[in-house]
């Protein structure tokens, strides 16, 4: 729960930060460089426009960040952590379809792997967002029960574990 609120407070100060910007930028625009080079009258139309330019790209910066946090912290655990083959040992699909149209699949995988540790299991979630009845069928697919999935992990944090394929991560696997 605390990464989820330190994740949605991020997020906050993202998009906030951005529309600020947005709108500092906006009313630039319109107070400063627009009378410059056509010669109208300054005014606060940009304030708006700008602001809501900033939200758009808050959003959209903050949708990507888990991939990239996702994908910086695999590549500092794959030079300092350590690295195991698991073994797909089950593989559930849930299909929802949305009140209002829309539908979404997860799959929850459950992977095991023994290193000189013991053994260890960990379960990730990975969900489709789209109008695909079946979800992404191709991920069932490649990860099959009985498949090998790389897994990194800091030495003694086995459940923490980032499964080191090209999916989007759950909140938990961002921060260490």
């Amino acid at each position: 729960m605390a990464v989820t609120v330190l994740w949605g407070a991020v997020q906050v100060l993202v998009v906030a930060g951005a529309m600020f910007g947005g709108a500092v930028a906006g009313t630039g625009v319109t107070w400063e460089l627009l009378p410059a080079l056509t010669g109208v009258r300054p005014g606060v139309a940009g304030l708006p426009i700008g602001a809501l330019a900033g939200l758009v790209v808050g959003f959209v910066v903050t949708h990507h960040a888990r991939g990239w946090l996702r994908t910086a912290r695999l590549r500092r655990l794959r030079r300092t952590g350590t690295c195991a083959d698991a073994r797909v040992v089950r593989l559930d699909r849930r299909h929802r379809v949305g009140p209002h149209g829309g539908s979404s699949t997860t799959y929850t995988m459950l992977l095991r792997w023994t290193d000189p540790g013991g053994t260890h299991e960990c379960a990730r979630r990975f969900r489709f967002i789209g109008a695909f009845r079946t979800g992404d069928t191709g991920f069932a697919m490649r990860y099959a029960i009985g498949r090998t999935v790389p897994v990194a992990y800091r030495p003694g944090r086995p459940a923490r574990a980032v499964v080191d394929i090209p999916y989007a991560p759950m909140l938990a696997d961002l921060l260490p």
